[in-house]
């Protein structure tokens, strides 16, 4: 990114597509496969290292989620894991459960 442009929103953000367009890339896409190889180099990119979770732990204090590095010391009041009760939004977190 340049200089100039740090700071400033990108030139697409809020253009919509037609829906001319939006056929005409589905059609495109329809029915195309990937073979193995561009599997396993998919596969590959995002494997320990270069996962963006690679080496982070969610700790939890029972209402409040935080992500911390796995090397980081756990705070005290602090637990491993994440109460997905308090996040909107996640799967299965409204669903009520039947007694």
């Amino acid at each position: 990114m340049s200089r100039a442009r740090k700071g400033k929103p990108s030139w697409h953000k809020g253009r919509t597509r037609s829906d001319e367009f939006k056929k005409k890339i589905s059609k495109i896409k329809k029915g195309r496969e990937v073979s193995n190889k561009t599997r396993q180099q998919i596969s590959a990119s995002s494997l320990r290292e270069n996962n963006h979770n690679y080496g982070t732990r969610w700790i939890t204090d029972g209402s409040n989620n935080k992500k911390i590095e796995g090397t980081d010391a756990l705070p005290k009041g602090w637990r491993y894991g994440r109460n997905v009760k308090h996040i909107e939004g996640f799967r299965g977190a409204n669903i009520k459960k039947e007694k």
